[in-house]
C-alpha cells in the first residue's frame, strides 16, 4: 500500500494513496482516490442500481451533450479516435501508443499482413477489424491482429506446442 511522506497536521501517521500505479493522490475508500473508486463504482454496479442509470442517461441525452456526439462523430476521424479510446481503457494504452503501433504495423496485421480497416459500416471483410492482441498471463500487448488471425491464437490458446502441432498436421 503507497504512503505519502510525512504525516500532515492534524491526522494520526501517514496518508494513505490510491493503489493506482501512477495516480498519488489521496487514498478515499477501498484503497482508492476518489476518481478511480467511482470509476470502480460505476463499473461495477451500473447495472444494478437503476435511479444511478437514469441519471446518466438523462445527462446524455441533454441538447448539449447530444450536439457535442454528433460533432464528434462527424469528424473524419472519430471511428479510429472511438476504437483507440477504449483500447486504451481495456489494454492501457496510450493513444500515441497504439498509433506508433500501428504505424510500425504500415496498418496491417502482423500474421497475416491484411490491410485493417475501423470502419464498422464497410461489410466487405468483416475479417479486417483491428483487434489488439495481448498476453494474458502477463498483460503485455504483443501486437494489432485482423480478426481471424486473433481468433486463430485464441483457439490454440496461445499454446506455442499447440501451434506447432497444428503446422506438423497441415504439412502431412
Amino acid at each position: 500500500m503507497p504512503v505519502a511522506k510525512g504525516t500532515p497536521r492534524g491526522q494520526l501517521g501517514p496518508v494513505r494513496l490510491c493503489e493506482i500505479e501512477g495516480c498519488g493522490q489521496r487514498h478515499v475508500a477501498l484503497g482508492l482516490c476518489q476518481r478511480h473508486y467511482k470509476a470502480q463504482y460505476a463499473r461495477k454496479y451500473y447495472h444494478k442500481n437503476a435511479a444511478y442509470r437514469q441519471k446518466t442517461l438523462e445527462r446524455l441525452k441533454t441538447p448539449e451533450a447530444v450536439a457535442k456526439q454528433k460533432a464528434y462523430e462527424a469528424l473524419p476521424e472519430a471511428k479510429k479516435l472511438k476504437y483507440t479510446a477504449s483500447v486504451a481503457r481495456r489494454y492501457g494504452l496510450t493513444r500515441e501508443q497504439f498509433y506508433a503501433l500501428w504505424d510500425s504495423q504500415e496498418g496491417k496485421c502482423k500474421i497475416c499482413n491484411k490491410v485493417l480497416i475501423f470502419d464498422k459500416t464497410d461489410k466487405s471483410d468483416p475479417d479486417a477489424k483491428p483487434h489488439v492482441d495481448h498476453c494474458h498471463a502477463t498483460g503485455k500487448v504483443r501486437g494489432i491482429l485482423c480478426r481471424g488471425c486473433n481468433r486463430g491464437l485464441g483457439g490454440f490458446k496461445d499454446s506455442i506446442s499447440n501451434l506447432e502441432s497444428a503446422i506438423r498436421y497441415l504439412g502431412r
